[in-house]
């Protein structure tokens, strides 16, 4: 009997210490998502609060926006160019020339509520249209995206504002939203200023872009009862 305690306790250790090589060598090599989160974590990004899921489609006259999704990545690279980026507030999209790695980032970032992403989409031919999303960040949360060339100048760019920040606001129940714009970049202040946008100030820090802000409607209501 003493020996066959010995020879458990034996088997014991040994499916112990195979556990304890095995959890070693997980958290040396964690699989490529994880670790490319854990880097993520570091580039200046901050979760978002959500007060509840975000609303899987939005359907509008113009443009049906959809939660970002690894489905829409062919649609994406072959409808962005870095030209369309300059012009609108994506300044990050435009520098990152690995769109890829780009849209892996993105999704990964929405995945762990770092990023509110939606993409577009023509409401009568189902044309991919653009993307706008929030992204969490030490500066408080800031709205970026783009629009193809062809759905610029027919209201499909005012309508993506206005169904965007409006989910943003009702999710995450943030004050405000930022944009920053290039300093050379008079057309797309012009479309932020025409949104409802204020310009707010300059970012000496970051090319001195020209940074504004759109205000919570729920805020806004605040102060007019006061």
């Amino acid at each position: 009997m003493k020996k066959i305690y010995q020879l458990a306790g034996l088997i014991g250790l040994f499916a112990l210490s195979l556990n304890l090589v095995w959890t070693q060598k997980k958290w040396a090599a964690p699989d490529k998502e994880l670790r490319y989160w854990l880097d993520a974590r570091h580039n200046n990004t901050e979760t978002l609060t959500f007060l509840r899921e975000p609303k899987k489609e939005i359907k509008g006259k113009f443009i049906t926006l959809k939660l970002f999704d690894r489905s829409h990545w062919n649609d994406y690279k072959k409808a962005f160019s870095y030209d369309i980026a300059d012009q609108f507030f994506a300044t990050s999209c435009g520098e990152n020339r690995d769109i890829e790695a780009y849209l892996r980032h993105a999704w990964l970032n929405q995945r762990y509520r770092r990023w509110l992403i939606y993409s577009g989409f023509d409401t009568k031919t189902g044309a991919f249209s653009g993307v706008i999303e929030l992204r969490g960040s030490p500066k408080g949360p800031l709205l970026s995206g783009w629009a193809k060339k062809s759905h610029q100048g027919i209201g499909a760019s005012k309508e993506t504002i206005e169904l965007s920040t409006r989910e943003f606001f009702e999710v995450t129940n943030i004050a405000k939203i930022t944009a920053e714009v290039a300093p050379d970049n008079v057309r797309c202040q012009y479309f932020l200023i025409k949104n409802d946008f204020s310009f707010s100030h300059i970012d000496s820090e970051n090319k001195n872009n020209s940074v504004f802000m759109l205000k919570s409607p729920a805020l806004k209501r605040q102060f007019r009862q006061i």
